[in-house]
Parts: C-alpha cells; structure tokens; sequence
C-alpha cells in the first residue's frame, strides 16, 4: 500500500509540474489538457481516448499553433525527466516502480 501511495503522488507531482509550465497560459482550454495527459501517457492515440479530443487535432495544433507546439516539446522534456527518473530507481537503487494510468 505504501508503494502505491508513492507511485500516487509521483504521478500527482508529475502533472501538478507540468500544469504548472508557463509555456501553457497562452494555450486554450482543450489544448492544455491534451499536453497533460499526454505527458503521463506519451501516447497521442491514448490520449486521444482519454481526454475526447480527436488525435488529428493534435497534429493540427501542432502544426497551426506554434504556442502549442512549443508548450508540447517543453512537457516531453518534463516527462521525460519523470522518466529518467523512474529508470534510475529501477536500475540503480532496485526499487520496483509501478507506471499508472
């Protein structure tokens, strides 16, 4: 149960810093909740299913809104640290890291 609580709060820490971007304020509404869940999920199609935004729309934004573009790149590399981070605890100090969803 512990380990659970901390994958929760891992998982919690994440989004709360990727909502905190400031590369997010210029987006819309829709737009912000696409990039946060696909920071968690780093899957366009699952986010897609996850939050109702049809996934062609994502690479619309991409390719017509440069704020969301960027915005987008900035949470890769934040969840990508998450990654790195969940790596390390792994294969270094052997703690088991359970992904949510």
């Amino acid at each position: 149960m512990e380990d659970e609580n901390a994958v929760s709060d891992l998982a919690l820490l994440q989004v709360r810093a990727i909502r905190a971007l400031p590369e997010l304020k210029p987006l819309k509404s829709r737009q912000r909740q696409f990039i946060i869940v696909y920071a968690r999920t780093m899957n366009v199609l699952q986010t897609s299913e996850i939050t109702g935004i049809p996934w062609p729309t994502h690479y619309s934004w991409i390719k017509d809104c440069p704020d969301y573009a960027k915005a987008l790149e900035f949470a890769k590399t934040v969840a990508g640290d998450f990654a790195e981070g969940d790596t390390y605890q792994r294969a270094y100090l052997g703690k088991q890291v359970t992904r949510t969803k």
